[in-house]
C-alpha cells in the first residue's frame, strides 16, 4: 500500500499526487478526468474515465436440455455481465422458439431482437440507472400485498376469476425479485453506482433480504390461491380463511412501513405481538395443525371451526400458508432492528 501526503493550495483546495505506474497504467495525462466515489467507509474510490463500463455478449447454447438454458439465462440476466445473449442451437424449432419467448417475458427488459433457425439474439434494454433497491421493493410489496386483499375479496364473494388473476400475479413478484437481484449485483460493483441510489452497501444488502421474505409471502399467497381453486371448499371455511388473510395483510404492511422507515420502536412491538402470538395460542389444536402462529385476536373462533374439519375438504395447508405468511412478515421486523443499529 502507498501513501501520500495532502497538501493545500489556497485556502480551501486540497490536493495530492497520484502513482505514477497507476496513471501511466491508466493512460492517464495532464488534462485527464477521472471519476471518484465516496465509499459507505469514508474512503474515496478513482476510477479513470478509460475503464470501460459497456457490457459484453454472452452465448449460450440450446441444444434439447430447455431447463438447464433457462438456469443460464437466469444467471446471466442476474450477474448482469452482459446485454446481448447469443443463444445458439443446431436446430430450433416453432414450440422451443415460442417456450423461450415465454420465458424472456419472466424478465424485467429482456427482449430477443433477432432470430433465425440457429440462433436467437436476446438483449437486456433495462436502464438500470433509474431503478433502485427502493423502488423494487416498494414493487413486491405492493403486489403481494394487493395479491392478499384481493384473495380476500374473491373469497368472500366467491369470485373464481379474480382467485386465477391472483395465482397469475404471483409471477409479477418474481419478475421484481430477479430485478432486485440484479441491481444488489449491480450495486457490489463499486464503480458503478446510480445516481438515484441513496443506499449504502449494508442497506442494499439487506433490501435484498427483505425482498426475500415478501416473495415467500406471495408464493404462499398463490399457493392458498391454488389450493381452492382445485378444492371445493364451504362457505364457513372461507369465511374463517378471509378472516385470517386480512388480518396477515395488516401484519404484512405494518412490519413493510417499519422497515422502509426503519422505525424500530415498531419493528418491537410487532415482534412482541408476533411471540404473544404464539404463547396465546399454542394451545389450540386444528385437527394435525400446529396453530401457534394464528393471530390471538381470532382464538375464539377455533372452537367454532373444529368441528369444520370433521366433514369436507380440510384447510390445513391454507391455514398453514397463512402462518407462514405471518412468520416471514415478523422477519421484516427482525431486519429493520438490524438496520436499526447502523
Amino acid at each position: 500500500m502507498e501513501t501520500r501526503k495532502i497538501q493545500v493550495t489556497g485556502k480551501s483546495t486540497y490536493i495530492m499526487t497520484l502513482p505514477k505506474k497507476w496513471a501511466t497504467r491508466s493512460n492517464l495525462y495532464a488534462g485527464s478526468q477521472v471519476k471518484l466515489n465516496l465509499q459507505d467507509n469514508g474512503a474515496l474510490l478513482i476510477t479513470p474515465t478509460s475503464i470501460s463500463e459497456e457490457k459484453g455478449k454472452k452465448t449460450l447454447h440450446l441444444n434439447g436440455d430447455i431447463q438447464r438454458f433457462k438456469r443460464d439465462l437466469i444467471a446471466t440476466y442476474i450477474l448482469g455481465n452482459h446485454d446481448i445473449m447469443e443463444v445458439r442451437s443446431d436446430h430450433i424449432p416453432k414450440e422451443t422458439y415460442n417456450e423461450v419467448v415465454d420465458f424472456c417475458h419472466d424478465f424485467v427488459g429482456l427482449e430477443i431482437i433477432d432470430s433465425n433457425e440457429t440462433c436467437l439474439i436476446i438483449q437486456d434494454l433495462l436502464d438500470g440507472d433509474e431503478f433502485t433497491l427502493e423502488k423494487g421493493l416498494q414493487r413486491m410489496f405492493a403486489i403481494t400485498s394487493t395479491m392478499i386483499d384481493d384473495l380476500a375479496y374473491a373469497l368472500k364473494n366467491n369470485d373464481r376469476d379474480t382467485i386465477e388473476y391472483v395465482m397469475i400475479r404471483n409471477a409479477d413478484t418474481d419478475r421484481m425479485h430477479m430485478l432486485i437481484s440484479k441491481q444488489f449485483i449491480d450495486r457490489l460493483r463499486l464503480n458503478k453506482i446510480s445516481d438515484y441510489d441513496h443506499l449504502n452497501l449494508i442497506q442494499a444488502f439487506y433490501y435484498r433480504l427483505a425482498g426475500d421474505q415478501i416473495r415467500h409471502i406471495a408464493q404462499h399467497t398463490r399457493k392458498i390461491a391454488s389450493y381452492i381453486m382445485r378444492n371445493p371448499i364451504d362457505k364457513e371455511k372461507l369465511t374463517i380463511i378471509n378472516k385470517f388473510l386480512i388480518q396477515s395483510n395488516s401484519y404484512l404492511r405494518r412490519s413493510y412501513e417499519a422497515f422502509k422507515y426503519i422505525n424500530k420502536e415498531e419493528a418491537n412491538n410487532i415482534l412482541k405481538e408476533y411471540n404473544e402470538q404464539i404463547d396465546t395460542t399454542e394451545y389450540c389444536y386444528l385437527k394435525g395443525v400446529n396453530t401457534q402462529y394464528i393471530l390471538k385476536e381470532y382464538k375464539d373462533q377455533i372452537d367454532t371451526i373444529n368441528h369444520l374439519h370433521e366433514e369436507g375438504v380440510p384447510i390445513n395447508i391454507p391455514l398453514d400458508s397463512i402462518k407462514r405468511i405471518n412468520a416471514y412478515a415478523a422477519n421484516l421486523s427482525e431486519l429493520t432492528i438490524d438496520l436499526s443499529q447502523l
